[in-house]
Order: C-alpha cells, then structure tokens, then sequence
C-alpha cells in the first residue's frame, strides 16, 4: 500500500489504481441495454416475370451506463483530495431504412438467360448522448446521485445523418458456360460537403465455366474448372456525420451578478470543408476455382484495391482558427495473393477427415500524400505515413548497445552513434527509419474435422509468418513506470550497473531517456497457433426412450498454445511473455 495523506491527514498524492479486490468489492459498473428490431417486407410478382418488392425496418436502441469508483480505495480519489466519482451515460440510437425493388427474373430456358434488378434505398439514424459526471461527495463509500457531488459536469450531444442511393444490375449467361455481369450505383450521403456528397460506382464481372466445354467433358480428374474476373468500384462513407462541417461548442457560462448563460465557441479540430467528399476503392480480382479427383476443392485469387481520396487530418495554419483539417489526402494500393484448399480425404468411408488450408499475401503502399512537408506524418506506436512505404511499417532509431562507460543507450543516425540524451535533444520523428512491418508475409490456418460414427474431433490452427511486433517499453526496461507495474526478469539480470558493464539494458535511474520507437523493442512476431480443439459425442437418442430429439456432449479448449519462431532465451521473457500486458484468455 501507498499512503494518499501525511500522518497530520494533509492530502499528499494522487493514487488512481487501488487494491483490485477492494475495487471489485466498492466499485460498482453497470450497463443497461433496451433494443427494439424489426422490419416488414412486401412483395407482388406480376406477368410471372416480374418482383417488386419493398421493406421498411426499424433499430431502436437505449443503452445507459453507471459507474461508481468509491472513495474507499485508490480508483475513488481524485485531483485535491476529492474522494468518489459517479459517471453516467446514455445512448438513444434511432435507425431506420427503407428500400425498394424491381427484378425482372423470366424462367431460365434455352442457351440465353439472363435477370436484372433496379432499386432505391433510404435510410437514416439519430443517435442522442447525455453524461454527467460528479466528482467528491460527503459519503464516499456508496453510489450517490451526481447533484450531491462538490464537482459536476453534463454534457450532451446528438448526430443525425442520413443517404440515398438508386442501384442497377444486370446478369447474363450463356448455355451455363459463359456469365457476364455489370451493375451500377449512385449514393448521396449528408456527412460529406454540399459540393461532394454524391457517388458513383458500378463494376464489371466476367466468368468461364471451362469444365462444360466439350473438350473436358471425359476429363477423369477435373470436376469442375472456372476462371473468372471482375473491376469495380465502392465508396466509403463511415466518417461521421459531421466531419465535413464547423463545429461549435456550446456550454453554460457564469456571467455578471451570478446569472447564467449559454457562449458558443469554435472546434478547432473540426473547420468545415465543403469539398470533402466518398473514399473510393477501385477493387480488380481474377480468381479461379477447381475442384479435382471427387477429393479437393482449390480456389485460387489475385487481388489489388486502389484506395484513393482517403480521409485524413492535416494540420492547417493558425491564423484560419482551426489546429487541423479532414481533405481527401492520401493514396494507396493494398494487393496480395489468397490461396485456399480443402479435402475430404475418405469421402465413401465410415471414418471421414476433412481438411481446409489457406494462405493469404497482402502488400501495401502508400502512392502518395497531400499537405504534409517532405511526405511524412508522424504518429504514436511508430507509426507513420511515407509514399512508398506500408502503412504497417514500423518507424523508429535503430538502437546499437549500451555505453558500457555509463549505461546509456546508443543509437545510429545517419552512420553516427549518439547516446539517449543527445538522441532526443537534436533529432526527432522526422529521422525516423522504417524497423520493420506488422504486416505478416504470409498468414492464414488449418482446419481438421475427424469423425467416426457419433464422434467428432475438430482442430484449428493459425500461422502467420514474416510479421514484426512492438513491445511496449513500459514491460521491457520503462524505469519511469515503478508506480504501477512489476518489471520483466531482464531488468535484474541485464540491466548496466557499473562501468565496463557489457549489458542489454540501460542503467537504472529514475529519470531516463525516454526512446520509445527504437528497433530495440522490435520483435519477430512469426508464430504457430492452436486456436480450439473440440471433442463433441452425440448420443443415439433415436435409439433410447427419452424425451429428446438429439443430445450432444462436448469438450472444448481455445488459445491453448503458441509456437514462436523467435523462442525465449533460456531464463529470459521474449516476444511470447511480452506480447501483451496480460497472458491471453
């Protein structure tokens, strides 16, 4: 334990963790959901070619949150002593939809068929929030109403938005061998500017079912064979419903002679932009499907989405009243290749055992940025964005040792070596080097069914391969951080502590260099997973007088191991300790 107050009871520090049993026993958390779903479809087909049809749905939702941190333990003690704090929200959503549809769908018979479908959809949502939160209150130790607090705060707050769209399809085919499909659509939506609200987007589908050609009709092994293309493209509109507009807030302030009334100030993070408009994927696919032998299904994809116009903050100049923008500022590609293959390895057998095995290879890079100074941004977690590089590439000092004269960390900068001190006082996240990926070069799982009679076996796995990891420095050697949180074996093995040390750790002082992207908390992430394993039994009850129409038992176990490529140096933590803050439930 920590004392909070002096031996003459004088308030001495701020504690906000507190003993988790007495937070699990004094504190109180609650949520309440009431939610009403439905909808009512109507259809009517005339000339037994023709649908219309029509629905309305509607999602009523109100969730409210309690939650009391007591005064009793160290959670409940806030700045200047003040003991309990009472928080209250609720959220009102409010959705509806609404659409329409025409399908012109004629029996299918002879070499040319062929359907298509018109429509038009509306929709909208309205969410209210409402908080209030009190802090300090005569009786501590129970939940108390907010209006008893010393300190209160209300806030609340509403968004509406709502969109259109008129959409198009039309399939065709040829003798169930040749298909061809294109569709288009028009979105507007109110989150954008009034000047780019509206959308276009449509897309082209091609496809060859080869196994009904004449000339693989005897094929002994090919069951089925089709390669198939398509390019469209979509927007994206989950930006929020007033990203594009000036944004004021309005509060209660104290004026003369004690009154009240109400001031109006700008949003510096949210100045209007009239020009906003859709994020646009343009998605290409070519893709084929084979399955072979009566035992194996491969189906096998190339993919690449240019995303443009992406929505981005950008910092703006001072005198315009805003710190930042939301433009249209940024291009990329994501591409790869998705592989998956499944079996049925004893398909007339009494014993059956399926397989499924994926893999999938992505690559990304950003082709360019809009207002941002020699094409940098940077961000928390060495994060950053730079043409042409991923935006899962991870950015940071490359760390080279520890001085063994004193203890510090080294670092290398344009061939120079500089110790943590000198590091944070000349250079910053604009020197930055690219460490490494979290983007994995390979990732996918293996799925595995056994059975025999009324027993089941199924075994899950997952790999991913080539993917780095960083460690948060806090669980490695974060000196600064002995208030709240224990330190990893390392620290008492490696850390320096005498000059001529040959260590891996830094010296430990209470106020350290603080170098948090460095290539020193980088790790292989390359691992092997055991998700689930299950053994279920179902008991014959057709064959048993009870009242049941099936029975099934079962045993099931998920996250059971992981298999690390980088293994943990004997006696040390590695990447599998340091992964997360927690062990994995």
């Amino acid at each position: 334990t920590r004392p909070l107050f002096d031996t003459e009871g004088n308030y001495t520090r701020i504690d906000t963790y507190g003993n988790p049993v007495a937070v699990s026993k004094q504190n109180v958390s609650e949520s309440r959901t009431k939610a009403l779903l439905g909808s009512l479809n109507l259809s009517y087909t005339f000339f037994n070619k023709f649908k219309i049809s029509t629905l309305i749905g509607g999602d009523l939702s109100d969730k409210e949150q309690d939650k009391w941190f007591s005064g009793l333990n160290g959670s409940g003690i806030f700045r200047d002593g003040e003991l309990g704090r009472r928080l209250l929200r609720d959220r009102n959503t409010r959705k509806w939809n609404w659409h329409s549809t025409l399908s012109y769908v004629p029996g299918f018979k002879g070499l040319h068929q062929m359907d298509a479908i018109a429509g038009i959809e509306l929709r909208g949502d309205r969410v209210d929030f409402d908080y209030a939160r009190g802090d300090g209150f005569d009786n501590f130790a129970t939940s108390q109403p907010v209006s008893l607090a010393e300190d209160q705060d209300y806030q609340s707050d509403f968004s509406v938005s709502t969109a259109r769209s008129f959409f198009t399809q039309w399939n065709y085919n040829y003798n169930q061998r040749y298909f061809f499909l294109v569709n288009f659509r028009i979105d507007q939506s109110s989150v954008f500017g009034g000047d780019n609200d509206t959308a276009y987007n449509g897309g082209l589908g091609l496809s060859w079912n080869i196994s009904s050609e004449n000339f693989l009709k005897n094929n002994q092994w090919i069951d089925f064979l089709r390669v198939r293309t398509s390019y469209g493209q979509t927007g994206n509109s989950r930006i929020g419903s007033y990203t594009a507009l000036g944004l004021y807030d309005i509060r209660d302030t104290p004026f003369a002679y004690q009154s009240i009334g109400q001031s109006a100030t700008l949003d510096v993070d949210f100045p209007p932009n009239p020009n906003l408009g859709w994020e646009v994927n343009a998605k290409f696919n070519v893709g084929l499907d084979l399955d072979f032998l009566n035992r194996f299904t491969l189906t096998a994809d190339f993919f690449r989405d240019n995303l443009k116009d992406l929505i981005v903050s950008r910092d703006i100049i001072a005198e315009a009243g805003y710190s930042s923008a939301r433009i249209n500022g940024a291009n990329m590609y994501n591409q790869g290749i998705e592989l998956s293959l499944a079996a049925n390895w004893f398909p007339e057998s009494e014993f059956t055992w399926r397989s499924s095995f994926n893999l999938t290879r992505i690559r990304n890079k950003v082709t360019s940025l809009t207002g941002l100074e020699s094409e940098f941004s940077s961000a928390s977690l060495a994060r950053a964005q730079r043409v042409g590089h991923p935006t899962s590439t991870l950015w940071g000092f490359n760390f080279v040792g520890i001085d063994p004269a004193n203890g510090r960390e080294l670092f290398e900068v344009d061939g120079e070596i500089y110790d943590a001190v000198t590091l944070r006082n000349n250079f910053d996240e604009t020197d930055w080097i690219p460490l490494g990926d979290t983007q994995p070069d390979l990732f996918g799982g293996l799925n595995n069914t056994f059975s025999y009679k009324n027993i089941s076996l199924n075994i899950i796995m997952s790999y991913a391969f080539g993917g780095d990891i960083l460690i948060r420095r806090a669980l490695v050697d974060g000196y600064n951080d002995l208030d709240s949180r224990n330190f990893t074996v390392e620290v008492f093995h490696d850390a320096w502590k005498q000059p001529g040390d040959i260590a891996t750790l830094p010296v430990i002082i209470k106020r350290s260099p603080i170098v948090n992207n460095s290539s020193k908390y980088i790790y292989d992430n390359s691992h092997v997973k055991l998700k689930s394993v299950s053994l279920r039994y179902r008991v014959p009850v057709e064959k048993m007088k009870v009242p049941f129409e099936s029975l099934e038992v079962g045993i099931n176990g998920s996250n059971l191991h992981y298999w690390f490529m980088e293994a943990s140096p004997e006696g040390r933590n590695g990447v599998a300790e340091l992964r997360n803050p927690y062990p994995e439930m």
